[in-house]
């Protein structure tokens, strides 16, 4: 994606430091999701990255005065890879803390939680993750998803349809190549309105326990978690991601 990595080099830093021509002399570079989440990340009538994730970043950045360096990928699994070979220094991209990536990664304190099994169908039978043994699932590539689905269908006949990104497991499904996509209730909720000429639904597994988004890092780098932590804590103090959350999901509870 180099034109969107190519006009977010430095952007952070002009907000991080304000007028000064001075900014901090440590450079971070931050990995996100291509912004097709919407309401997480998305492009606007402009061409311009817009969403909860954006104004939280860039809120973090402002309040860590941190200079930050952005670059966007498509595939979730690219995310936690160029984290993981230190290609990236931190990584924002709807991304769960789980035991298994606490193993590799470090996480800042959350600062959002999600139902993580939200699914885009015409299928009305399909109620619950157990419901999906038998279907054709399409999934994001790298996604804790995936696996998931794997093992559920381990006992049943139905296939996981890997997909590169979240809009085309869901095109997928609008094709009749598969008969569900599955993602969290942060992003996939917004498909059924967006294609509802398609006769999508969208359904939340509330049976499944909540996960947390949280910002990840280099095993170690306590340093930058630190810096991130507390000016997480002030924006949580002050009610800005409190404001956030209201703003992108007003219908939230």
């Amino acid at each position: 994606m180099p034109f969107l990595k190519t006009l977010f080099r430095g952007a952070l830093c002009s907000i991080a430091c304000g007028a000064s021509l001075f900014c901090a002399a440590d450079v971070y570079r931050i990995i996100r999701n291509y912004p097709e989440l919407m309401p997480v990340s998305y492009m606007d009538e402009k061409g311009s990255p817009t969403g909860f994730e954006t104004e939280l970043i860039r809120k973090i950045a402002e309040q860590a005065q941190l200079d930050l360096k952005e670059e966007f990928v498509a595939n979730f699994g690219d995310t936690l890879t160029a984290l993981e070979n230190g290609k990236a220094d931190l990584a924002m991209a709807t991304i769960s803390v789980t035991p298994a990536r606490q193993q590799i990664f470090d996480f800042t304190t959350p600062y959002f939680r999600v139902n993580p099994f939200a699914f885009i169908t015409k299928d009305d039978s399909i109620k619950t993750i157990q419901d999906l043994a038998n279907k054709k699932v399409s999934v994001w590539t790298g996604s804790n998803h995936e696996q998931k689905i794997k093992e559920i269908q381990k006992e049943g006949t139905g296939s996981v349809i890997p997909a590169k990104s979240i809009f085309l497991a869901v095109k997928a499904v609008i094709q009749g190549e598969a008969d569900v996509a599955v993602g969290d209730d942060a992003y996939m909720l917004n498909f059924a309105d967006r294609y509802k000429q398609h006769n999508l639904k969208a359904v939340i597994d509330r049976s499944t326990e909540p996960e947390s988004y949280a910002i990840a890092v280099r095993k170690g780098d306590q340093a930058l978690k630190k810096k991130i932590d507390d000016a997480l804590l002030q924006l949580k103090r002050d009610g800005t991601i409190d404001a956030l959350t209201k703003k992108w999901y007003p219908n939230r509870t």
